[in-house]
């Protein structure tokens, strides 16, 4: 009877974990963070006028060139560029350049970097929080060699700080702006 007792109490826990393991996956897959990243290779009939009409088309979608470059090999002109644009208009950016001309080849690829981010927020945390305690310290230190090695302390924190805030800027940024590199030449 004891033992039976035991397994109903245990029998809702497995249920309640696979139900909020549901839940937070779900939520989870709603904040996703993905960095997308694509390349395409293209036959068009003028590469000048194509980096052109890329160029001013990323710029409409409030993008910008990263950098491009084109020359001649043989008689033929070939190029390259690079543009960001939103994420959200990368699909539609590819379309658009793929109307210029003929596809040899498409790559799109996405990195998750959720994990990551969460790791970095939590850290954040950690460290703002000991960033709190060295300041509560630093008012009851009354020796100058404690005040020192407070500050020395401080500012390590403060440095980790910063740099933790600008790889999630970076993270953030590159969630937000897809890269696109576009390969253009006359000939196949």
């Amino acid at each position: 009877d004891g033992f039976s007792g035991m397994n109903k109490a245990y029998a809702p826990v497995p249920a309640m974990d696979a139900g909020s393991f549901d839940s937070d996956e779900s939520t989870l897959a709603v904040d996703r963070m993905i960095i997308k990243t694509g390349s395409l290779s293209m036959v068009v009939d003028d590469v000048r006028k194509s980096v052109d009409e890329i160029v001013k088309y990323a710029e409409g979608k409030k993008g910008f060139l990263v950098n491009s470059d084109i020359n001649k090999y043989n008689l033929d002109l070939q190029g390259s560029i690079t543009i960001r644009v939103p994420s959200a208009d990368l699909e539609a950016t590819i379309a658009f350049i793929k109307g210029m001309g003929e596809v040899q080849s498409e790559h799109i690829d996405g990195r998750d970097i959720t994990e990551e981010y969460i790791d970095l927020e939590a850290k954040l945390g950690n460290l703002k929080a000991t960033e709190q305690q060295f300041l509560e310290i630093m008012k009851k230190a009354s020796k100058i060699e404690d005040v020192l090695a407070v500050q020395r302390e401080l500012s390590s924190v403060r440095s980790q700080i910063e740099s933790m805030e600008g790889r999630m800027k970076y993270l953030k940024e590159s969630t937000d702006l897809s890269s696109l590199t576009v390969y253009l030449s006359t000939n196949p």
